[in-house]
């Protein structure tokens, strides 16, 4: 993949054998660092005009930041808008300034000469996905700001109801939530909904993973499990409180804690503390995007306490190795039969 494909893509100059190659690309290699280069490269070749169309930028930024993986309740119901060429490649340029991630998104949008919006008869709904090995930050209609980690979604109107604040979650976030005492503050997640009026926590809730986490940095919050009209407290945590509920038992285990281990991830660090090596290979492989393979089932008792701030994914590994007896094989990625590449895998064994 070159930049200058990548160019020809955009000019809507492709054959089907080439988009075919381009969306590949965009799909599996964009957000490598080769890739990364590849879109910087195209980005410079765009041409920034030193005065944009007549246009109200400061609505169509509102607009864009707000319904970027857009989705709505209702789906069938949805209105393309068509831009000017020039309006989405100032766009792109200055988005790319603010926040390159989105690039891809945007050039994908490009290359149509539009944006896509929905309109909902009820109301229009915000989704934001970050795959493996990313993270994001962003406000919420009403303020709150949102961390979002390693392939999680976070679903919200685009505007919050009179009476309500309401999310929903599939993965990990942080909230610092807007003080509203009015306007309780909601976030769905599974089996669980954690209420908070203006506070700060993190919810962990992974729908593969046989537990939920919810650690209260400050304020106070209720967990709440909602069974058709029957809206009941389970739980009121307190600062420096963490709460782990066992899906299967249905069971809520309280207990105090120290909340940088919960919430370190936000500013890039992993904190390990006498933590099973299960849970070690889980949290890595949403961080580095890649598989784990524990060969020994006896493995699973070892325990692991470390920090790893700006550590590679082999030098993890190999701090791994010092700790315990254990050794490493990591299988490159492959090209597999639908044309997709596998993730790189690590393979785990005793000594």
């Amino acid at each position: 993949m070159t930049s200058s494909l990548l160019n020809k893509y955009l000019r809507n100059e492709c054959t089907p054998v080439e988009v075919e190659e381009v969306l590949r690309w965009l799909q599996q290699e964009a957000d490598t660092e080769a890739g990364k280069q590849i879109l910087r490269e195209s980005w410079e070749t765009i041409p920034l005009q030193e005065s944009p169309p007549e246009v109200d930028f400061e609505n169509l930024l509102d607009r864009l930041h707000h319904r970027i993986n857009l989705t709505v309740a209702t789906p069938e119901s949805r209105l393309n808008i068509s831009l000017p060429r020039a309006i989405v490649r100032y766009l792109i340029r200055a988005a790319a300034i603010l926040f390159l991630p989105i690039l891809t998104i945007l050039i994908l949008t490009y290359s149509r000469g539009e944006l896509l919006f929905t309109a909902g008869a009820e109301k229009e709904w915000i989704e934001i996905t970050t795959p493996a090995g990313s993270k994001t930050t962003f406000n919420l209609p009403d303020g709150t700001l949102v961390w979002l980690n390693h392939e999680s979604t976070l679903r919200y109107p685009q505007r919050f109801e009179p009476g309500e604040r309401e999310v929903e979650l599939s993965g990990e976030a942080y909230f610092e939530v807007t003080s509203d005492p009015e306007h309780p503050f909601r976030v769905h997640s599974g089996q669980l909904d954690v209420v908070a009026v203006g506070t700060e926590f993190n919810v962990l809730a992974y729908p593969e993973d046989t537990t939920m986490e919810i650690t209260l940095i400050a304020g106070r919050v209720d967990i709440r499990r909602k069974i058709r009209n029957d809206d009941r407290t389970l739980y009121q945590m307190e600062p420096d409180e963490h709460l782990l509920f066992q899906k299967r038992a249905r069971k809520l285990v309280p207990s105090a804690v120290s909340s940088d281990k919960y919430t370190a991830w936000k500013e890039g660090k992993l904190i390990f503390e006498n933590d099973p090596i299960s849970n070690v290979i889980e949290r890595l492989s949403r961080w580095f995007n890649v598989d784990f393979e524990l060969e020994d089932p006896d493995l699973s008792n070892y325990t692991y306490t470390a920090t790893f701030v700006s550590e590679t994914l082999p030098q993890v590994l190999e701090l791994m190795e010092l700790a315990s007896p254990i050794e490493y094989k990591i299988t490159p990625r492959a090209l597999q039969s639908d044309g997709s590449f596998s993730k790189m895998k690590v393979i785990i064994r005793k000594k």
